[in-house]
């Protein structure tokens, strides 16, 4: 064997290699949404899951953590990055992709279909369950002003107002400094900002400072 076929044999044993890993390791249901309408029947009848709402007010229940999603073809405000349409970014892209995917969203009415998905989904879960829903701030800068060209996406505060008012089922949920509580109507005392989650403080740092949430990267 000389060394073209060596290598050549070594490059098929890698790629082997790799294709049984994946295979092993991929997710049984695949990666991306079916979006379905409803669970189907055998999980929403499953003991289990009758077991986790045991006990459990429905109307007690709020998610805390729902970001609104969109391109802005609903004229709502929300804007995205163009290079999470380009090629050249394709780490953003593919982001872009599992977030569309993420909240079935159609195309043509994505703004629109992100937020009727939510209220489907509502539907079939006990009632009194609520959503809290976020904006998204711009990136800004160490003088604390925005710069859209280091933001990945933004979602103004007035949406999220706008679909908490229209549906019961939403409260909006501020996250970010003071001006962006304030533009809620809302301007905590440091005890209450004490109190905020964590996760509150966390997501609004890490977007504050780097335009992106934790799993963004390009």
């Amino acid at each position: 064997m000389n060394r073209r076929q060596f290598l050549s044999a070594l490059g098929l044993l890698s790629l082997s290699g790799v294709g049984y890993a994946g295979l092993k390791f991929w997710p049984e249901q695949g990666l991306l949404n079916p979006c379905l309408d409803q669970l189907p029947d055998n999980i929403h009848s499953h003991p289990l899951m009758q077991k986790i709402w045991a006990g459990i007010k429905p109307e007690q229940v709020w998610d805390s953590h729902v970001h609104l999603v969109g391109t802005g073809d609903g004229a709502t405000g929300i804007w995205f990055n163009p290079n999470m349409d380009s090629y050249w970014h394709p780490i953003l892209k593919v982001q872009k992709s599992f977030y569309m995917n993420g909240s079935c969203a159609i195309d043509g009415d994505i703004d629109n279909s992100t937020v009727q998905r939510m209220l489907t989904q509502l539907e079939h879960m006990p009632g009194g369950v609520k959503l809290m829903l976020f904006a998204f701030d711009w990136f800004h800068d160490e003088n604390g002003q925005p710069v859209r060209d280091k933001s990945i996406f933004h979602v103004p505060n007035s949406y999220a107002q706008k679909i908490a008012s229209k549906h019961s089922h939403f409260i909006q949920s501020c996250l970010d400094h003071q001006a962006t509580f304030a533009a809620c109507g809302f301007t905590p005392s440091i005890n209450q900002w004490l109190r905020l989650p964590f996760a509150w403080h966390l997501d609004a740092y890490l977007i504050k400072t780097t335009g992106k949430p934790p799993i963004a990267d390009d």
